[in-house]
């Protein structure tokens, strides 16, 4: 019996430690499973950059990462009374959450959006991240214009849609990640005679979509 409890002890042991390769590493991990768009709109800054070194401070609970950047291109620049505005070698920060979630390696490059907390540049869980030889045309025009002029448009994953939101079928999420953005749509109303606007999925060109 004795034998067969430590049996039992040691498969169990092998399982937890596979849950996150069966599960999927890290699933609360913004950047997964939300659309760029919505992780662009809720960050203070984003950029693209090669990750030049890393380096951390503290203990337990109190670990921080630092990231240092050379900056290629601002797609969404801090104000300008930010201490960071208009450099091109950045230091962010990251907790240990944020770092086992964005997974970041030295000399690659990344276009990243982070926010500004208690002064210091910061990558969340929630931060976007995507590997830039990963970027997509359409993807690099979203982040240098697309998604800024659209930022009251929202894709969602599913759930009710209104006047301002697009929804993304779960079998094509991927195709909506790299290429499609919620975006307004000029229209005329046949009944008032007006000019209206709502949100709509533009797709871009190679995008796996069915026409």
């Amino acid at each position: 019996r004795a034998h067969s409890l430590s049996r039992m002890f040691q498969l169990a042991t092998i399982l937890v430690a596979l849950l996150p390769v069966v599960l999927g590493a890290y699933p609360h991990c913004a950047w997964r499973n939300t659309h760029p768009q919505t992780l662009f709109n809720s960050g203070t800054f984003c950029f693209r950059g090669r990750l030049k070194d890393i380096t951390t401070t503290g203990y337990g609970q109190d670990q921080e990462t630092h990231y240092t950047f050379d900056v290629k291109e601002w797609y969404k620049s801090l104000p300008k009374y930010d201490h960071d505005y208009g450099k091109t070698t950045i230091d962010v920060i990251a907790d240990q959450h944020a770092v086992d979630c964005l997974d970041l390696k030295k000399n690659k490059g990344y276009a990243l959006c982070g926010v500004v907390e208690n002064y210091h540049l910061t990558l969340t869980e929630h931060s976007l991240r995507i590997k830039y030889s990963e970027v997509t045309p359409h993807q690099l025009n979203a982040l240098r214009k697309r998604y800024d002029n659209n930022k009251d448009c929202e894709p969602l994953n599913g759930g009710a849609v209104t006047g301002n939101d697009c929804t993304m079928e779960p079998n094509l999420r991927d195709c909506y990640f790299k290429y499609a953005t919620c975006q307004h749509q000029h229209f005329k109303d046949h009944d008032s005679h007006y000019v209206k606007s709502r949100c709509t999925w533009y797709y871009g060109l190679g995008g796996g979509f069915d026409d």
